[in-house]
This record gives structure tokens, C-alpha cells and sequence, in this order.
């Protein structure tokens, strides 16, 4: 599968699940889709979260619809440039669209905390996709 449709899948699918590392297993999260860009939000705040493991450089999936694919994570250097398109996409995606768990979309988008988590998550060579 591309990563074309791999996007196109992620921003359709209510949830998709993440693993960093090899202690933990497939966890929900919420990941939309900006100028065909993944971001996400912690929302859970624990010090060993997927979300540091995954900024230290720890090996991660994303899977959607069964399909798993390597990922990377990073702070995008534009993050300040795009936080309002981030927003929007949450709000667009969970609120207005999918109305899956509005009052936490809302938290997602609007609340700083959340905000200050985005992540934005990359996709390694589409070879290294896999079902199941």
C-alpha cells in the first residue's frame, strides 16, 4: 500500500494505534491529517509515554485498518506555523465530521497542554508495510 492511501486511510479511520518501544502494545490514538502531514496529541500525560519513547528515537508503528507501517516522530520545526491548521483538523475530523467524543476533540484542539504534545509522525518507506 502507498503512502498516499496509507494518508487517505488515517484521515477516514476514526482511531488508529500506535507502539513505541517493546514493552508496550498497540495503543488508540487520534491522528489527522494537514497538507498530508500526520499530527497527533498526547493525551494521557505519563512520563514514560508513547510519545517520549517515540521523540527518543524508539521504534514505532501506526497502524489503520490492519495495516502497520515503521514511523518516526518528530517536533516539526513549523509547529508555531501550523498549530492552528492542527486545531482545525481535530475539530473538523472529531468534532464536525465524525462527532466521535466531541468534548475531548475539543480538549484535544483547544487546550494548551494538549496543543504543547503534537507530534508530528512520519512514515518510513511504504516496503516496510504490513497487514495484520
Amino acid at each position: 500500500m502507498s503512502n498516499d492511501d496509507l494518508i487517505k486511510q488515517i484521515h477516514q479511520a476514526k482511531t488508529c494505534q500506535i507502539k513505541v518501544g517493546e514493552t508496550h502494545g498497540f495503543r488508540d490514538i487520534w491522528v489527522v491529517v494537514v497538507n498530508e502531514r500526520l499530527f497527533c496529541r498526547q493525551y494521557a500525560f505519563h512520563p514514560k509515554s508513547w510519545r517520549s519513547a517515540l521523540l527518543e528515537g524508539q521504534a514505532g508503528y501506526l497502524k489503520v485498518s490492519g495495516t502497520s507501517v515503521a514511523i518516526e516522530g518528530q517536533i516539526p520545526s513549523d509547529l508555531a506555523e501550523m498549530m492552528q491548521q492542527v486545531n482545525d483538523a481535530y475539530l473538523e475530523k472529531y468534532v464536525e465530521r465524525l462527532n466521535y467524543y466531541p468534548e475531548i476533540a475539543k480538549q484535544a484542539a483547544l487546550l494548551a497542554k494538549h496543543q504543547n504534545s503534537t507530534v508530528e509522525l512520519v512514515l518510513k518507506d511504504s516496503h516496510e508495510t504490513k497487514r495484520g
